[in-house]
């Protein structure tokens, strides 16, 4: 790890807020599609990896990566952009690999937001 990098938090509600304009009922609402919809995004990504559809599947990663970022999920949104990035490089197989990383960072992210939402 480079000493110079930021530490990045795996979901930052402060983020997640200033995007829903303070509303924290709003980004509840947000986390909670994001919750169900990501899910099948990341099965998707999979399968256009799978079959080589490589503008779906860079679609996709941008999708996974934006979603995060408008949450304030950091960790998920670096994994999807250096996904994104690799797939448009046509470094599919590296793509691949970053897989378990993109699931596990969701995991992760998704564990966090569900304390956020018990919280408020």
């Amino acid at each position: 790890m480079n000493p110079d990098e930021p530490l990045m938090t795996i979901f930052d509600s402060k983020t997640g807020l200033l995007n829903t304009g303070g509303d924290s009922e709003l980004l509840k609402i947000l986390i909670q599609t994001a919750a169900e919809e990501i899910p099948d995004l990341l099965v998707e990504l999979t399968a256009a990896l799978a079959a080589n559809e490589n503008q779906v599947a860079q679609r996709l990663a941008h999708t996974i990566k934006g979603d995060a970022r408008t949450l304030g999920g950091k960790m998920t949104e670096k994994v999807a952009a250096e996904m994104e990035r690799l797939i448009g490089d046509d470094a599919i197989q590296q793509a691949i690999e970053l897989l378990p990383d993109l699931q596990h960072q969701l995991d992760l992210m998704f564990a966090e937001m569900d304390s956020f939402e018990g919280s408020t």
